[in-house]
């Protein structure tokens, strides 16, 4: 029998742990499946010059929005750059990448689903 989480009320703080992911890039989950009940949300900072090297997801759909500053996307071959308040989805399977394409810090928020 599928068993699926509850939401349930959360409150998340400006400022919280984060990590570091590759030098450059950090993420923060903002919320996860164990307040959503199905996705997560996770917040990225993007030094100027940082690349995430392409990967692929196979579980998840991913939406980004950018936050500040510009960052370049590629999925599945097709390329494009967002400026604050743009969105894009990568769906699961695609090869995609995504690099701070500005000369400033850039931030943006990932839904992630499944979480």
């Amino acid at each position: 029998m599928l068993t699926l989480n509850k939401a349930h009320l959360a409150v998340v703080q400006p400022h919280g742990p984060d990590a570091q992911l590759i030098p450059g890039l950090t993420a923060m989950t903002r919320l996860s499946s164990a307040e959503t009940g199905s996705i997560s949300i996770v917040e990225h900072l993007f030094s100027p010059g940082v690349l995430v090297p392409p990967h692929r997801h196979t579980l998840e759909d991913e939406i980004s929005y950018v936050v500040m500053g510009d960052i370049g996307f590629r999925s599945d071959g097709k390329e494009v750059t967002l400026a604050a308040g743009g969105y894009i989805v990568k769906p699961r399977g695609e090869l995609h990448s995504m690099w701070n394409a500005g000369s400033t810090p850039a931030r943006m928020i990932e839904i992630i689903s499944p979480a």
